[in-house]
């Protein structure tokens, strides 16, 4: 080769030495999770603190306000990601079973057990 790595081929290299590499979002759905787990909430319990207006969906806005009311300091871009990866069905909102599916994505709670909350 040219000597050089693109970022690519750095991060394999890094996830084959053993070394845990986090993209942004990943990093955000782990601090949702640490706190939630801290605050020992059931996955349902934080939908309901995600879904500021109780309408059983998450916006965009409140996402943005619930990370801010739990401390979680995150770039607008990353939660835009974040929420994009979440809001499977396209629709500007996140219901329950897309909530469920961020944390199934980043491996934070099996199939099973997320079907058991």
């Amino acid at each position: 080769g040219s000597g050089s790595l693109d970022y690519r081929e750095f991060v394999r290299k890094l996830k084959r030495s053993g070394v845990a590499v986090r993209t942004k979002e990943e990093e955000v759905v782990n601090r949702i999770w640490n706190c939630v787990t801290k605050a020992n909430l059931t996955l349902d319990q934080a939908f309901k603190v995600f879904d500021r207006d109780n309408d059983k969906l998450i916006s965009f806005d409140d996402i943005v306000n619930s990370l801010t009311s739990l401390g979680i300091k995150v770039e607008p871009g990353v939660v835009g990601e974040l929420f994009r990866i979440a809001d499977v069905t396209g629709d500007g909102k996140i219901d329950y079973s897309e909530f469920i599916y961020i944390f199934k994505k980043y491996n934070k709670v099996s199939y099973e057990r997320a079907e058991d909350t």
